[in-house]
């Protein structure tokens, strides 16, 4: 597999057996959470809302990694009759695979996926006429996320928006 592939498994086995932490990212976040920051942007309610809860949502739902909701596309998303549910594929950048997912209508309002895509296609209208789609067609679901060079860190910015001034220092 080569030199690096033999480099990164010698030095993971290296550090498993001297008990050393490997995943350095950030703990999950809990659902509780989440509910609060959504809560706080559905009382902003500024043109931004619905995009940046359905983002937070996405990431939330697909357990992914912050820039995952940037190459999502709409031809990725079907109906599915049977779960009552979309179903999506969710590309993964940095492994080059595929992962499915679903978005089911949520049990509790602030955090029900279709509630925030309304908002978003209310308040974004044209979101899905785009610059790209006269290039090659792909109609991208966040493309405020996908044109950027740190679609993660915009994502993470969504969330220390919510921090006081205060707090954050």
């Amino acid at each position: 597999r080569g030199v690096r592939h033999n480099i990164d498994r010698i030095c993971f086995e290296r550090m498993k057996e001297a008990g050393d932490d490997y995943d350095e990212s950030a703990p999950p976040m809990s659902r509780e959470n989440l509910k609060l920051m959504i809560q706080a942007y559905w009382k902003a309610n500024t043109n931004e809302t619905g995009m940046r809860v359905m983002s937070l949502l996405t990431l939330f739902f697909v357990g992914g990694r912050s820039g995952e909701p940037a190459w999502m596309d709409i031809a990725n998303m079907s109906w599915s009759m049977d779960d009552q549910a979309v179903d999506l594929n969710v590309p993964q950048s940095k492994v080059g695979a595929i992962k499915k997912a679903a978005w089911i209508a949520g049990r509790q309002p602030d955090l029900c996926i279709f509630t925030a895509f309304a908002h978003y296609i209310i308040y974004s209208p044209g979101w899905w006429i785009q610059e790209s789609e006269k290039e090659d067609g792909t109609v991208w679901l966040f493309p405020q996320l996908h044109s950027i060079k740190s679609p993660g860190k915009k994502i993470g910015g969504y969330v220390k928006d919510l921090i006081p001034p205060a707090a954050a220092t």
